[in-house]
């Protein structure tokens, strides 16, 4: 969850606007989900010692047993506490610098949903961050399991509504997606992207719900020389941005 670049001579900034900049390691250890903020600023200086950013927990959430869903970087966290045969799930929108939480209504409690954590897809992006806080949730879950194509079933939480809205269209993609989802939010709507299998990528549009599968350009999947692409999505100034390094 950065907040600003972890640089040393953006370390200055930080302090003056009172940011803190950093990411949530997210992990299980004994069946336990376990969860540790790293501090940039602290990486950066190859610091040992605990300063107020390395003490950023997720201990005020309700329940110790948190999963991480998504994040943004502007800090906004999407927790879940997973049900069991007596409970049901539990889903928490929080921001771990300030110790604010709400709890958020389940997408969809009457189904019992496939558990599996590579079978489901989360995405959050915040289209405002002030005056009041507006932000949208995607949550992508696969219906069929065993053969391909793969069919997602779309539901979408408004933070302006503070409702779940299932999308009527299944989506349809060739494989499950290889790498994290991807979110943006510049011309004042949001997508989200992530890369699929193949030499392609899908984009998900939160203003009209619509979806798309587009080809990557040629002079990337090409390989004429025999090189090996690694290729990854990233935000850059609000925009969707293609690092491809070749070896």
């Amino acid at each position: 969850m950065p907040s600003c670049p972890a640089l040393p001579h953006s370390q200055l900034l930080c302090q003056r606007q009172k940011t803190i900049s950093g990411l949530f390691v997210h992990t299980r250890v004994q069946n336990d989900d376990v969860s540790l903020f790293l501090s940039m600023a602290d990486m950066v200086n190859n610091n040992n010692k605990n300063t107020r950013d390395s003490k950023l927990v997720l201990t005020f959430l309700p329940h110790k047993q948190i999963k991480i869903l998504a994040t943004t970087k502007s800090g906004i966290l999407l927790c879940r506490k997973d049900g069991n045969i007596t409970s049901t799930c539990s889903y928490w929108i929080c921001k771990p610098a300030t110790k604010q939480w709400r709890k958020m209504p389940n997408p969809n409690p009457k189904r019992v949903t496939q558990r599996d954590p590579t079978k489901e897809i989360y995405a959050t992006v915040v289209l405002k961050p002030r005056p009041n806080l507006h932000f949208k949730i995607v949550r992508f879950s696969q219906i069929n399991i065993w053969q391909p194509p793969v069919n997602f079933r779309c539901e979408m939480f408004d933070s302006e509504t503070s409702k779940w809205k299932k999308l009527l269209n299944i989506i349809t993609v060739s494989s499950f997606p290889s790498t994290p989802p991807v979110s943006t939010c510049g011309g004042g709507g949001g997508e989200i992207s992530w890369l699929l299998p193949y030499k392609q990528m899908f984009d998900f549009n939160l203003v009209d719900e619509s979806w798309r599968v587009v080809a990557l350009p040629c002079c990337l999947t090409e390989n004429k020389d025999n090189c090996r692409k690694s290729m990854k999505l990233v935000e850059y100034k609000s925009q969707m941005a293609l690092i491809c390094v070749v070896a």
